[in-house]
């Protein structure tokens, strides 16, 4: 934008969407077998060209009505629509995910749950044995966003692991409503990478109030959330600069996971934990080629799993949602057999989440129907088969175990998250509307 840095002007919003329609024709024309004349011309009309020119001429100049922004927008989504449904601006937008604090922590992930296993074992042993001496009768989970998938986790990894009954908890019960569900006889968990989210610290020190066993799990240990519990689990991943959460979450799986074995204590289970760091590390080596590929991915988008899985699968959705500004929405496999199939053609994408495993049996049937309705498949997994069958395959290392896959699947997902908002012309270190730290009451 030559022009207006010689004027000492920033470029407008304007000029900008100008550039991107400009580079848009480009990638269309480098596609198309006939003349951009023939092609685009026909399809959009001449206001693009005539858009450019002025542009080009440093002429250009918003009307006060927003026209020329408005149909700039319209150019864009269209020309992205009619081009394959892919979406295909790495090349127009020359995004360095090297300076982006998203990708910095992604990358920062391995270390930090190394330093977790390495620095917290002992405190979560110690958790352990409280929880076997009160022997609490149910326990009660309570987060939000990121956190709240961390719960979901751990209420899989409870039931099937230590036949402990876990409950999520409903948070507006406590501050909208003032209800005060009995706890006494449960242990508590506070969810919060920061520690400040006043409903959830509303359920743990009510819990508490109630004599319950009430554990804080924050990266904050002077937190409101970590004073309301007796006892606190530190995340310890340092401070996390993205608004979008990534090592923050991944220590929270890891923590639960770290829990449940604590309270199981098999050797194996002890072995197959200090590998995680390692399988992180290779997911991240795996799925690198995101950043330089075209991803063949239509809206909405609709993510399937099962098990521990699910987890991972709320987790992704959430991640496209935020980071991507994508419509995604994640389901149980019964959940999705039972009625929200009916939906699903050719306009969408589906997203499985399915390491081998004993919840991976009736995916094959899932991927016969997917490709009956001609809809895109997206695969996370380390089933050589189903990752065969998939328009894009997302990697985990085929030595992770089951109950410990939804960590490496979600680094999957960050990844695939962060590569469709650079694709979109999105920065994935500011999704829009969000703030690191959500204050719900």
């Amino acid at each position: 934008m030559p022009h207006l840095k010689a004027q000492g002007r920033r470029p407008t919003t304007d000029c900008v969407r100008l550039v991107r329609v400009r580079l848009c024709i480009s990638i269309f024309d480098a596609t198309c077998s006939v003349p951009r004349s023939q092609h685009v011309e026909s399809e959009f009309g001449a206001m693009p060209f005539r858009m450019i020119a002025q542009f080009e001429r440093g002429t250009f100049h918003n009307d006060g009505k927003n026209q020329y922004s408005t149909w700039a927008r319209h150019l864009c989504r269209r020309i992205c629509a009619r081009h394959d449904e892919c979406f295909s601006f790495r090349e127009a937008m020359s995004f360095d995910s090297t300076h982006s604090n998203y990708y910095r922590e992604i990358s920062e992930q391995p270390s930090a749950l190394q330093r977790l296993v390495d620095n917290s074992s002992i405190d979560i042993d110690a958790l352990a044995q409280d929880i076997a001496r009160s022997a609490p009768v149910f326990a009660v989970f309570a987060g939000r966003g990121s956190s709240a998938n961390a719960a979901r986790y751990g209420q899989y990894l409870l039931a099937i692991r230590n036949s402990i009954t876990v409950a999520l908890a409903i948070p507006s019960a406590f501050t909208l409503y003032g209800a005060t569900p009995r706890m006494e006889r449960s242990i508590t968990v506070g969810i919060s990478q920061s520690g400040q989210s006043p409903d959830i610290v509303a359920v743990v020190q009510s819990a508490t109030n109630q004599g319950a066993l009430t554990v804080a799990l924050t990266n904050d240990p002077k937190s409101p959330l970590a004073h309301a519990a007796r006892h606190t689990i530190e995340l310890g991943v340092g401070a996390e600069c993205s608004i979008a959460a990534t090592k923050t979450c991944t220590a929270e799986f890891l923590v639960m996971a770290m829990l449940s074995e604590a309270l199981d204590g098999t050797p194996r289970g002890r072995s197959e934990l200090v590998e995680v760091p390692a399988c992180v590390s290779q997911t991240i080596e795996m799925n690198e080629r995101l950043r330089m590929v075209e991803i063949p991915i239509t809206e909405p988008v609709v993510i399937v799993a099962r098990g521990y899985c699910l987890s991972a699968a709320f987790k992704i959705a959430l991640k496209l949602k935020e980071v991507a500004g994508m419509p995604a929405e994640p389901y149980s496999l019964a959940d999705f057999l039972h009625g929200p199939i009916a939906m699903m053609d050719e306009r969408f994408t589906v997203l499985l989440v399915a390491p081998v495993g004993l919840a991976n049996a009736d995916m094959p049937k899932l991927v016969e129907v997917v490709k009956e309705r001609r809809a895109r498949l997206v695969v996370v997994s380390n089933d050589d088969e189903l990752l065969a069958q998939s328009d894009i395959a997302l990697h985990i290392p085929h030595t992770v175990p089951e109950w410990l896959s939804p960590i490496t699947a979600i680094v999957a997902g960050q990844l695939l998250a962060g590569a469709l908002a650079i694709a979109k012309g999105l920065d994935p270190d500011v999704p829009r509307g969000l703030t690191k730290v959500t204050l719900t009451r």
